[in-house]
């Protein structure tokens, strides 16, 4: 009868870590176009001088974050920041249940880095169509 309740209590724990670690969502999907489409490869690719018109580059990389205006030419600004975080590590665990009496002992060692990546585009357009534009990418 013991030996039945501790079988018990061992796998009822041991099979929720598991399912719970299983358990996976997909990302979401509401990713704005703004947010994906900013990439220096897409900007280059995507904008032509003389040919890309306003409705084009809003389809294309959303609502700009800013809006001027000065002799005649509208200037358009999409800024976006993007931060990475990485961690490389090691661990050793080890840990017991039995008699009533929860033990464990474990050791953690790694290192942990973070990027910081900036876009900011200023796109200049007369009369609806883009006549220039500058880009600026760092990364720290």
């Amino acid at each position: 009868m013991k030996k039945n309740i501790f079988s018990r209590c061992l796998v009822l724990p041991i099979a929720f870590v598991i399912i719970c670690s299983c358990a996976s969502g997909s990302p979401p999907n509401s990713i704005s176009k703004n947010e994906t489409n900013l990439t220096p490869g897409m900007i280059t690719t995507t904008l032509k001088k003389g040919e890309s018109t306003k409705f084009k580059v809003m389809e294309f990389f959303g609502p700009p974050d800013l809006v001027t205006h000065e002799n005649n030419i509208e200037m358009w600004g999409y800024d976006k920041i993007s931060r990475e975080s990485a961690y490389k590590g090691f661990g050793i665990g080890i840990g017991g249940l039995g008699g009533g009496v929860i033990g464990g002992a474990g050791y953690k060692q790694g290192q942990s880095s973070e990027t910081t990546r900036t876009v900011f585009l200023l796109l200049y357009f007369k009369d609806d169509i883009l006549i220039d534009y500058k880009l600026s990418v760092t990364k720290f």
